[in-house]
C-alpha cells in the first residue's frame, strides 16, 4: 500500500481521498503491530506454561526413581 501511494495513486489521490487513503494504511499498520503484541503474549504464556510441565515431569521422575532406589535398597 506505500508503494502504490507512494507511486501509482500519487497524482491520483486528492484532499480527502489521499487522506483516507493514508489513515487506512496507518490504521492496518496500528491493527498488525497489535495483533503481534498479542502474538507475543500468547507465545509467552505457552511458553512459561511448557516449563512448568517440563519441571514438573522432571521432579515427578526424580521422586518416582529414588523411590524405585529406594525400595530396591530396603
Amino acid at each position: 500500500m506505500l508503494v502504490a501511494g507512494e507511486t501509482v495513486l500519487k497524482g491520483r489521490l486528492k484532499n480527502f481521498a489521499f487522506l483516507i487513503y493514508w489513515l487506512l494504511c496507518f490504521a492496518l499498520t496500528c491493527l498488525a503491530i497489535f495483533i503481534a503484541f498479542l502474538d507475543l503474549r500468547a507465545l509467552g504464556r505457552q511458553t512459561r506454561q511448557q516449563q512448568h510441565d517440563l519441571l514438573k515431569i522432571t521432579l515427578d521422575k526424580i521422586q518416582s526413581d529414588a523411590n524405585q532406589k529406594r525400595n530396591s535398597q530396603g
